[in-house]
């Protein structure tokens, strides 16, 4: 927030300052695609529709793992789940609200 001059690009919610767009860059192969199929997988979750899952080619496991934390109307939450490609079914599920204990000082 040292440059007034984006202001706009910026949301505050609960003392934090959320950034409404981000670039993604890096070199070929490194990531940068996966990390968006991820997203899109966990906003097809959310909204109960046919998630796009694959099992990891790099340890030949059926079982995908994802996991997301978010803030929402002044609370943060966590969401994590397991997902059997192969059964088609969730295995492990958990949503959490996090709470922050204002009595332990970091």
């Amino acid at each position: 927030m040292r440059n007034k001059k984006f202001g706009a690009n910026v949301h505050k919610e609960n003392n934090f300052n959320v950034l409404k767009t981000v670039g993604i860059y890096g070199p070929n192969n490194a990531g940068k695609t996966c990390l968006i199929k991820c997203i899109r997988a966990m906003k097809r979750v959310f909204l109960n529709e046919k998630n796009g899952l694959m099992s990891n080619i790099f340890t030949k496991s059926d079982v995908c793992e994802l996991g997301i934390t978010f803030m929402m109307v002044g609370r943060k939450f966590s969401y994590d789940f397991k997902y059997d490609v192969k059964k088609e079914e969730y295995i492990y599920e958990s949503f959490s609200d996090l709470l922050k204990n204002p009595s332990i000082q970091p």
